[in-house]
């Protein structure tokens, strides 16, 4: 059994509410299957809105709670959203084969050191590109495009 606990205190900002209406507007409209294509492609995106992606998109994701997964996937998610640098999460996204990350900043999901976090600054390395304008650190919805 694996349990995934979030930071619950971020969860309660009006920009984290407004990130996640944010996210689920991404989802239900169909603008994450026009970016990524109608064939399913993996979606890297915190577990409490895995099974959004799950229930409006043909994706897949590599963790959502609630749902049996291999100890394999937990690992590789974890490695990845937690990776200091792009080099090091790089491999979980080959692996898993990754298409997109999306990630609500305000509700404060990835550790502040992660790559995810730090990309605003540090420059985006070559397998990573901007969906959409990215808000910066705690603003917004983050959306990334992943190069296999």
């Amino acid at each position: 059994l694996i349990m995934l606990m979030s930071r619950y205190y971020a969860w309660d900002s009006q920009a984290c509410s407004a990130c996640r209406k944010e996210l689920l507007s991404v989802l239900s409209s169909g603008k994450l299957s026009e970016e990524l294509g109608p064939d399913p492609r993996t979606v890297a995106v915190y577990p409490s809105y895995a099974t959004q992606v799950l229930f409006w998109t043909p994706h897949r994701v590599i963790f959502a709670n609630y749902h049996n997964i291999s100890e394999s996937s937990a690992r590789d998610f974890f490695g990845f959203w937690h990776a200091a640098t792009p080099q090091e999460a790089r491999p979980y996204a080959r692996r898993r084969q990754m298409a997109s990350v999306l990630e609500c900043a305000p509700c404060e999901e990835a550790p502040a050191s992660s790559f995810i976090n730090n990309l605003d600054k540090a420059g985006l390395p070559g397998w990573v590109r901007p969906v959409k304008d990215n808000p910066g650190r705690g603003k917004g919805l983050v959306w990334y495009g992943l190069a296999p």
